[in-house]
């Protein structure tokens, strides 16, 4: 069978009818176009399982060899040399045997999806979505889990009592214990959200102390009271401090704050008064003049003494 539908028979079908003499214009027409057809398809290059017919640019059909698993054509081949350029594929992709084609990268398990066979060099990975989960594509490389559910041994199935996940492929975890943190539970839990809690403004428990006394003796009694140990009770009050309390604290901070700048203003004016002062006792001081002494003339002092 040649390309195209035409058959040995079929051509020498056409040729007995010209050999009889019953050719018409039509009939010699066609069977040309025949002939024509079957001389391309002798043509055609017959290449082995290893090779692939290539007509390069010369027009003229060689067969080319393939480049192996893991590899990709870098360069085709040519009349000259039937042996292409293969390089191996990089990290993360890969090739079947016998290609023409660039590597494919390989496509991972999501998050959901569990991986049953890693990808190597000459196929991809092979994901498989977990029982009871949904699967987001064909190949099965997206899962969805639903939210209140969770992945055991390759089962998606529901979060046990007590415990909740509120995301989509997510795990179980324990609802909060709202009475481990001296809070009160203020809304409950389910399979897709945590039970919620609140502060309580009093403390539910009371801590008791005892401390003994003494029992003095009665005057006039002859009995003797024996001590005996009396129980006092102190109840310790874990009241939350509300937002008034908050803020009369911060008002009296400021006050206090404004005290003590105050006081290290009036300490630091006196100190700069007291040495003023003493700075102008110190000029009054210098400012005063010895008295001069006057001399006595030497001719006075003899008349005095003749």
């Amino acid at each position: 069978m040649f390309e195209h539908g035409m058959t040995l028979a079929e051509v020498g079908y056409f040729s007995s009818r010209m050999n009889q003499g019953t050719k018409t214009t039509a009939e010699l027409c066609l069977l040309m176009a025949l002939w024509y057809l079957a001389l391309l398809t002798t043509s055609h290059a017959l290449c082995p399982s290893h090779q692939r017919s290539y007509t390069p640019a010369d027009g003229k059909e060689i067969c080319c060899d393939s480049c192996a698993e893991g590899e990709e054509m870098r360069e085709r081949c040519t009349s000259a040399n039937p042996k292409p350029t293969c390089a191996p594929c990089p990290e993360g992709f890969y090739n079947p045997p016998r290609t023409i084609y660039k590597c494919k990268v390989c496509n991972p398990c999501d998050k959901g999806s569990i991986e049953v066979k890693p990808c190597d060099k000459s196929s991809d990975a092979v994901c498989k979505c977990p029982t009871g989960s949904e699967s987001k594509n064909n190949m099965e490389t997206a899962c969805l889990c639903k939210k209140g559910n969770h992945i055991v041994a390759n089962q998606c199935v529901p979060c046990p009592q007590g415990h909740f996940s509120s995301d989509d492929n997510s795990k179980c975890r324990p609802w909060t214990n709202c009475s481990a943190t001296g809070e009160e539970q203020k809304e409950p839990g389910s399979s897709t959200k945590d039970v919620e809690c609140a502060r309580t403004k009093t403390s539910p428990s009371q801590v008791f102390r005892s401390l003994p006394s003494t029992m003095a003796p009665v005057p006039g009694n002859t009995t003797t009271s024996h001590p005996r140990a009396t129980e006092r009770k102190f109840v310790v009050n874990n009241a939350t401090p509300d937002n008034n309390s908050s803020a009369n604290w911060k008002f009296l901070s400021l006050i206090l704050i404004a005290v003590i700048l105050l006081m290290v203003s009036a300490t630091v004016f006196l100190i700069m008064s007291i040495h003023m002062c003493q700075r102008k006792e110190k000029k009054k001081f210098n400012g005063c003049k010895i008295p001069i002494q006057e001399e006595t003339e030497p001719c006075l002092t003899k008349q005095i003494t003749v």
